[in-house]
């Protein structure tokens, strides 16, 4: 109870390498905290070929600690966890292929501050309700998936990230994405999903900018876009040609403004606020 079925870790500083868990199968009935864990001191080491069912008892089938890297799993089932499938909180560069990661009681994959990771043809499965398949926060950037599947019903999104999480990609796969109620929820800058039939946006990314090519006067309040500084926003705003998100923003000025001063930008959308 509360422990891992397998963890991997280095002792008195240094690290473990090289370490290959292969044919192995863990079935629990207890409450313990993993299947197999990788400790902070845990490096270039691979899983395959491994089977788990945490019977929603055991908190994660796979787990990631802070400083563990460089594991690759390939070719497993693991399912039925009282939390996540898959968690990793501050590792690096880990990779996952053909596994189906089946099931987590809170969502399938969460990862906070791990950064660096890829998955090919890995298949999210059972997703609960009001749960992400994969969930991304606290400065997990450089995420890459290629030709997986997701899969349920009531679900939220197949992937979701903050806005601290740059650089999410998705690739081609499959997935009906009318059976998410948010499908791919990608905050961070830099991410993009492309190749999924129904999904919209389309993965295109585009840039707009505006200069002011006048002053303007205090107290008043005036529209910046296409067509420089406009009485009126239909004026000068941007037609965009599909639905998607704005994930960036700059605002640069000539000058501050004087003493008990202040500039307010505000972002709209249809002539609705967006945030300022």
């Amino acid at each position: 109870v509360g422990y891992s079925f397998i963890h991997v870790d280095g002792a008195g500083g240094a690290r473990t390498y090289d370490v290959r868990i292969v044919d192995c199968r863990c079935y629990s009935s207890t409450a313990g905290d993993a299947g197999i864990s990788f400790g902070a001191l845990a490096a270039d080491s691979m899983i395959a070929n491994f089977w788990m069912h945490g019977n929603h008892v055991v908190n994660y089938c796979l787990k990631f600690e802070s400083g563990s890297k460089a594991v690759n799993v390939s070719d497993s089932h693991p399912y039925g966890a009282l939390l996540y499938v898959i968690h990793a909180s501050g590792a690096s560069y880990l990779t996952f292929d053909g596994i189906n990661v089946d099931h987590g009681d809170a969502g399938n994959v969460y990862m906070t501050g791990t950064t660096h990771t890829i998955w090919t043809n890995c298949y999210f499965q059972n997703v609960e309700p009001a749960c992400n398949a994969v969930t991304l926060v606290s400065s997990s950037t450089g995420h890459t998936f290629v030709n997986c599947m997701w899969q349920s019903t009531g679900a939220v999104s197949m992937v979701a990230s903050d806005s601290s999480c740059g650089s999410v990609r998705v690739f081609m796969g499959d997935a009906t994405v009318a059976d998410w109620s948010n499908g791919f929820d990608l905050q961070g800058a830099n991410s993009t999903v492309r190749g999924i039939a129904g999904h919209s946006p389309l993965g295109m990314s585009f840039g707009f900018s505006g200069v002011a090519t006048a002053n303007t006067t205090g107290g008043s309040t005036t529209n910046m876009g296409v067509n420089a500084l406009q009485a009126t926003a239909a004026s000068t705003q941007h037609f965009v040609p599909y639905a998607g998100k704005l994930v960036d923003a700059t605002v640069a000025v000539d000058a501050a403004p004087g003493a008990g001063k202040t500039i307010t930008v505000q972002a709209y959308k249809n002539g609705s606020t967006l945030g300022s």
